[in-house]
């Protein structure tokens, strides 16, 4: 594991089979206040554009920086009381040089235990990235 030097992101570690890599953190209120700016019918919801960013600093990890796709398919409530865990992986590129990019993320403990989810991993979000256009 390496440090990740990102807001959100703690550690970057290399995946042994692929040329992927997994980006890995701990959200909550309290070692984040800011982000209960964004809320939402009582519920602290990571913003759209914390997604783009978590799919960005990944793809810069491979050289793929530009977001051909993302899509949230799950809203990601960061609980008042608690945190939840985060991963931001991207897989190794296809034929094309395109690569898939995922968020998920868990609450309770940061070893899966307890919490809202029961320590479960839920897809909040998934895309493609690609290099970025030359010029």
């Amino acid at each position: 594991m390496e440090p990740a030097e990102h807001p959100l992101l703690a550690a970057t570690v290399q995946l042994a089979d692929t040329d992927g890599c997994l980006l890995t953190g701990r959200l909550s209120l309290r070692s984040h206040p800011w982000l209960g700016d964004y809320e939402v019918g009582g519920a602290v919801l990571l913003s759209g554009s914390a997604f783009v960013e978590l799919a960005v600093q990944v793809g810069e990890r491979v050289g793929c920086t530009r977001i051909e796709q993302l899509t949230v398919h799950a809203p990601l409530v960061v609980p008042v009381g608690g945190g939840v865990s985060v991963q931001v992986g991207v897989a190794a590129a296809d034929g094309e040089g395109r690569r898939l990019v995922s968020v998920y993320a868990r609450g309770g403990s940061a070893c899966g235990g307890g919490g809202a989810s029961g320590g479960v991993w839920t897809c909040h979000a998934s895309g493609v990235l690609v290099e970025a256009a030359a010029g």
